[in-house]
């Protein structure tokens, strides 16, 4: 699983750069984005797999996804 967080709503783009890129690669990875302000909508332009509003809630992501 790849981690990624933002603080500011200018670095979206970056994010979606960072996303692509690794897609491209062919990297078979589940990606996280995380910060107060991401929502569903934010999640699906960037393309990432799951998102979390709070560190708290980012665990509990990654333990289901991992099921542990």
């Amino acid at each position: 699983m790849i981690g990624l967080s933002i603080l500011l709503t200018s670095c979206q783009e970056s994010m979606k750069d960072t996303i692509t890129a690794v897609r491209a690669d062919g990297l078979d990875a589940t990606i996280m984005i995380g910060e107060n302000y991401i929502n569903e909508k934010i999640k699906e332009y960037v393309d990432a797999d799951y998102f979390a509003t709070k560190a708290s809630d980012g665990v509990y992501l990654v333990k289901k996804v991992f099921n542990e």
